[in-house]
């Protein structure tokens, strides 16, 4: 009878432990707002389907000292490097990185 009871309390206590290999956290959602935990004023925007990113930003010279997420260009590798060493070179245009919004 004991090791009857035993053996039903380790199938009910199996029955309600996630699956193997289940995460107790949901998936990201398209959106994720990362802080930085050293600086506070650091705040991102994170698009987890591009990877486009957003810091946050106040306006302290504006009237009203609006907060908005301003677009970051991110370099992945060397011909991004250089198109971007280009155009903020002040020496030839090149083509401009392309831009997003959330």
């Amino acid at each position: 009878m004991l090791r009857t009871c035993l053996l039903l309390l380790a199938i009910v206590g199996l029955a309600g432990a996630p699956a193997f290999g289940a995460t107790l956290n949901p998936p990201p959602g398209r959106f994720e707002i990362v802080i930085d935990p050293h600086v506070r004023a650091d705040t991102f925007l994170l698009d987890t389907q591009t990877g486009k990113i957003w810091r946050l930003v106040k306006y302290d010279d504006l009237p009203g000292k609006p907060v908005v997420w301003r677009f970051m260009d991110r370099i992945d590798n060397l011909p991004q490097a250089l198109r971007w060493d280009k155009a903020h070179s002040g020496r030839e245009r090149a083509a401009p990185l392309p831009t997003g919004t959330p």
